[in-house]
């Protein structure tokens, strides 16, 4: 029997400089980016997961905070599953600026779910707790505090995507891959997998893995 697959459209909403891509990149095993460079235009990755009932595709697009990208964000925010909206622990001000992105993300999609994604963690914060709660449950969503640098919080941002996608399902074990990180996987199975278990489950996601550039390069297509 074929496994389901389940996609999962994602958007990256947030501030300028909040850390949208560095997330994204670490969250796809790209390397990271040690000085800003802004993003213009939609910038695409996929990260696969397999899990006990099937394989999720998750598909995440990232978009610029700069005014003048507003149409790209528009155009993107079409069928999207989930948004998540970044904003910066030593800025508080990236912070008052959710709900508007918020708003925008859902304009054509309300039933949109939101994540809240805190970054830069390992450096000085300037966001309260009191604070971070109060906007999260005005938005009624959850919120996960990350940091691109050291790591912290990524993998746990990875997994409630992948059980944000499949809803009603009780995930017993979720093995992540993607292009650069051929361990990574081995990290995250469950600890009631035999190794034989894990070796299979990691050969089948190396077959998933080399669709990866036909699905960005079809993404980037559509996008220019």
């Amino acid at each position: 029997m074929q496994e389901s697959i389940t996609t999962a459209k994602i958007i990256v909403l947030g501030d300028c400089e909040t850390g949208k891509s560095c997330l994204v990149g670490r969250l796809a095993g790209e390397p990271l980016r040690m000085k800003y460079l802004p993003t213009w235009g939609p910038e695409f990755e996929v990260i696969e997961a397999l899990h006990d009932g099937g394989q999720t595709r998750l598909l995440f697009c990232d978009l610029s905070g700069h005014p003048i990208q507003k149409n790209y964000r528009d155009y993107a925010s079409l069928g999207l599953d989930v948004v998540l909206i970044t904003f910066d622990m030593t800025n508080p001000e990236s912070l008052d600026h959710v709900h508007s992105w918020q708003e925008q993300a859902i304009k054509y999609n309300k039933n949109a779910k939101v994540i809240l994604v805190g970054t830069k963690i390992d450096l000085d914060r300037q966001v309260s707790d009191d604070a971070i709660a109060a906007v999260a449950n005005d938005l009624n969503c959850p919120v996960l505090v990350t940091s691109a640098i050291t790591g912290e919080g990524v993998q746990d941002l990875a997994f409630e995507l992948v059980k944000m996608a499949n809803p009603g399902k009780a995930l017993a074990m979720i093995l992540l891959r993607n292009k650069n990180s051929n361990d990574l996987g081995a990290e995250l199975v469950d600890a009631r997998m035999t190794i034989a278990e894990q070796s299979k489950t990691i050969e089948a996601m190396a077959k998933i893995i080399e669709e990866k550039d036909q699905i960005i390069a079809s993404l980037k297509s559509v996008a220019d």
